[in-house]
């Protein structure tokens, strides 16, 4: 219980450091904002893509 705790905690960690290095990309591309969300929208069907397959 305490290991899955841990390793919970870190995915947590790891994952909030993710969606802020993210926001800070997304914060500095704001002036490049339809290709960065052309790049997003392109990631997310890809995922989608997977998912379903």
């Amino acid at each position: 219980s305490a290991a899955i705790r841990g390793s919970y905690g870190a995915f947590c960690k790891g994952l909030t450091s993710t969606l802020i290095a993210f926001f800070d990309l997304a914060w500095r591309l704001r002036r490049n904002f339809p290709y960065f969300y052309i790049v997003a929208s392109v990631m997310l069907n890809v995922r989608l893509q997977v998912r379903i397959e």
